[in-house]
């Protein structure tokens, strides 16, 4: 019984912690990076959040090789 006990409060305990990882924070600097893939090559694009306000998001991104923007 005090096994089972136990592995439920274990259970338990990783799934608050598990919450808490996928409900991250979005503020000013957060980093984003992804790999496109189009017609069989990779891309790397990065995105960073430049500013953010209560009605807008300014998000600078850079894809490799092709360009950069800063969202204005």
């Amino acid at each position: 019984m005090k096994k089972l006990l136990f592995a439920l409060c274990l259970l338990i305990t990783a799934g608050v912690t598990a919450q808490d990882k996928t409900n991250p924070v979005i503020k000013k600097g957060t980093k984003f990076s992804y790999t496109l893939y189009t017609g069989g090559n990779s891309i790397p694009f990065a995105a960073v959040v430049d500013s953010l306000g209560s009605e807008y998001v300014k998000i600078a991104w850079n894809i490799e090789g092709m360009g950069t923007g800063d969202g204005s």
